[in-house]
């Protein structure tokens, strides 16, 4: 299994237990979508977060 670190979170667990997940969202931003060489934010749309990936690292033997 891989080893997931969030920076400002720390190892997320799997399954995500739902304290994680609202954690998660607080270090996370709305998701965007494109629409031709539009970036749009419309969550009736799309409704995600997402985290910058230089926030995210994945470790654990097979990542190495």
């Amino acid at each position: 299994m891989p080893k997931l670190e969030i920076q400002g979170l720390g190892v997320i667990s799997f399954p995500v237990p739902a304290t994680q997940v609202r954690q998660l969202i607080e270090q996370a931003e709305r998701g965007p979508y494109g629409r031709g060489e539009e970036t749009i934010l419309d969550t009736s749309v799309r409704k995600v977060w997402q985290v910058p990936p230089a926030r995210v690292r994945l470790s654990g033997k097979s990542w190495v």
